[in-house]
Order: C-alpha cells, then structure tokens, then sequence
C-alpha cells in the first residue's frame, strides 16, 4: 500500500511539474525589429509618440525615459510586467525589466507574458506603418530623398560597389 501511495505521489508530483513546466516559457525580448524605412527621417519624437500610442492601445502604461526610451508597464489583475522599450529611426527593442506574478526565475516567465510582449510588438509595428503611410515625404529634400533611395539599394545587398 505504501508503494502505491509513493508512486502516486510521484505521478501527481510529475504531472504538476509537466503542468508548470507548459505555463513557463523563456523569455521573448523582441530585439532591433525594423521600423518602416520611409519613418528613417521622422523624428525620433514622432516615432515614440507612435509606440506610446500602439502600448495605449493595448493597456499599456507608456512613460517616456528619456530620448529613445519608453517605459512600458502592464497590470492585469494581480499581474504586473514591466519593460523598457529602446527605439530609433531604425529598430526598437522590447526588453523584460521586472515582473510580479508571472513565474519569473531568470530564464522563464509565464506564458501570458510573452503573449501581451508579441500583441505589444504587433501593436507597435501596425502603428508604425500607419505613420508611415500618413508621413508626408513631400517635405524631404531632394538629397534625402536620393539617400532614401541608395539605401533601398544598399540594404540587402552584399555588393562592394554599390555598399
């Protein structure tokens, strides 16, 4: 009797544990996504306003900390994640900071987690676009709009002579 109650033990013991290790994921940290190309000469500015808008509009606490730097906090419930979010002309990052609630232990994080970071991402990255579309390049100069059309050619390219 005392071997079956160990065993299962053992088994209510691996099934919770199976049960935790399918709630804990690593942790997503989206890293130097693009921004659209035709946002290279907005200004940083505009680009943050842009971000903090798409965090808005998915409940996220949007705080400017200084020139290409957002922090971004979420509450849900009694959940709390917190993220620092690094942004150019050229790519933002989204970066774990801290978290309550969520499972965190150094390499892993709640599932949920990842999936309000990549609903944050996909959120920033329809904005962005948008503000592309709607920014007005009639204000660029000839010369920038001349650098704007070298580097489409120069971006994908491993051609020395156009590099």
């Amino acid at each position: 009797m005392k071997f079956r109650l160990y065993g299962l033990a053992l088994a209510v013991i691996a099934v919770l544990a199976t049960a935790c290790e399918q709630r804990v994921q690593p942790i997503y940290n989206p890293t130097n996504v693009p921004i659209p190309q035709s946002l290279a000469f907005t200004s940083l500015e505009d680009i943050g306003e842009g971000i903090k808008r798409a965090g808005a509009s998915q409940n996220w606490q949007m705080t400017d900390k200084g020139a290409g730097e957002i922090e971004a906090v979420l509450k849900i419930r009694t959940h709390k994640a917190n993220v620092r979010i690094d942004y150019s002309q050229i790519s933002y990052s989204i970066t774990y900071v801290s978290s309550i609630n969520l499972l965190e232990n150094g390499a892993g994080i709640h599932r949920n987690y990842n999936t309000w970071v990549r609903q944050l991402e996909s959120a920033i990255n329809v904005n962005l676009q948008k503000l592309a579309t709607t920014t007005k390049n009639e204000q660029l100069t000839t010369g920038d709009k001349a650098m704007m059309e070298a580097w489409k050619q120069a971006e994908n390219t491993n051609d020395p002579l156009v590099l």
